[in-house]
């Protein structure tokens, strides 16, 4: 950002210090401009960029007597106040029409890099912008079930953790009043090779083995719904487990286990 106590026609006087047209007063106001404003060499380097396609793009060329005359006159028929950009002009026009035309090209060049610039800035932003709502909408996908699983009056919650072959997972498994959804978000739960499958059983009171609930895969949300297969699953489960198994594994019982409800 440019310091506001830069001189109103800093501008200029960088472009002028890129042609080498400054008084020795401004050169010097420039360089203790530049010592000061560490972040104008930047500045400077882009309209020495912006001056070099303009000098490499066309010949030096003196002007005509009646060109030179009509720009160093210009000024006498105008009846605003003489600029320092005027001057500068009137100074450098005496040099050659292509020299005096690139102090103007200069200046324009640069804003048009400093709008690009910042054009690209906002792009970036509007990008970044993007990403963070379609993450929030994913979050939101996630989030309001859950929440209108736990508003539910009689919503089973269980707290989940990995076994010894995926003990950096965890998670919390939700199952609706009405036993018709149960919710599983997960952290660390590895994916899983083809052919395979996870598996969710429940430990119920009134069963000598563990009721077969449903089956899903992992994703990178760590997020699943399913609707249990057998009503006997919402019988208040005392333990819920996820197994590994084939796809073609029978479903009566179980592989082995990936995650379990604490006791």
């Amino acid at each position: 950002m440019v310091s506001a106590e830069l001189p109103e026609n800093w501008q200029e006087l960088i472009a002028g210090y890129v042609l080498g047209n400054l008084s020795s007063e401004e050169a010097v106001l420039v360089e203790r401009l530049l010592k000061e404003h560490p972040e104008l060499q930047q500045e400077v380097e882009a309209f020495q960029d912006a001056f070099s396609l303009v000098s490499e793009s066309a010949p030096l060329r003196h002007p005509s007597a009646d060109l030179r005359d009509r720009i160093l006159g210009a000024e006498d028929h105008s009846s605003a106040q003489p600029t320092l950009f005027m001057h500068r002009f009137k100074r450098v026009a005496g040099l050659g029409s292509v020299i005096a035309a690139s102090t103007m090209l200069l200046i324009l060049g640069w804003r048009v890099t400093s709008l690009n610039t910042q054009l690209q800035q906002a792009n970036s932003r509007v990008e970044t912008l993007a990403r963070d709502l379609q993450q929030a909408k994913l979050q939101n996908q996630t989030i309001r079930p859950v929440l209108n699983t736990l508003q539910q009056p009689g919503t089973l919650v269980y707290s989940l953790q990995g076994s010894d072959r995926a003990n950096a997972a965890s998670g919390s498994l939700m199952m609706s009043s009405d036993q018709n959804k149960v919710i599983i978000v997960v952290q660390n739960l590895p994916e899983l090779p083809s052919g395979k499958i996870y598996r969710l059983w429940a430990k119920v009171p009134v069963e000598t083995t563990l009721a077969y609930c449903g089956q899903f895969n992992s994703n990178a949300q760590g997020f699943v719904q399913l609707t249990p297969s057998a009503s006997i699953c919402g019988k208040n489960p005392t333990q819920m487990f996820i197994t590994i198994d084939a796809l073609s594994d029978p479903t009566t019982k179980g592989g082995p286990v990936i995650m379990q409800s604490r006791t």
